[in-house]
């Protein structure tokens, strides 16, 4: 009866794990489509600048945005499978960084500003 019972509950977190990694794939994408376009334009502009003013480029001129934004949609994934992995242990601890909840908002917006863009021009 106890076997049959884990299996159930190791069933139940691999169609919750299943349901998650879905649901990111599609919230993921529509950030970070948007996320990416935004950190390349950074790049090359700081590119842009440095060939123009014949300076070298600092990481802090777009490449740590770039690498944000290239991060982002599988650090996602990454997230949800750790999750499942450490479930129920108290030593989880969310990945290192800063929420902001401006941030999240700006992110937010950014979003639903560049997808209906895209849809008054499609």
């Amino acid at each position: 009866m106890k076997d049959l019972r884990q299996l159930v509950i190791e069933v139940a977190y691999l169609v919750v794990t299943l349901f998650l990694l879905a649901l990111w794939l599609i919230i993921g994408l529509f950030f970070w489509i948007p996320m990416l376009g935004r950190g390349v334009a950074s790049f090359t502009a700081a590119v842009v600048r440095s060939a123009i003013t014949a300076t070298v480029l600092s990481e802090t001129d777009g490449a740590q945005a770039l690498d944000q934004s290239i991060d982002f949609f599988p650090n996602g994934f990454r997230d949800v499978m750790l999750m499942a992995k450490l479930r129920g242990q108290e030593s989880y601890s969310p990945p290192e960084g800063t929420l902001r909840p401006e941030r999240i908002v700006g992110e937010v917006i950014w979003a639903v500003v560049v997808w209906g863009v895209v849809w008054l021009v499609v």
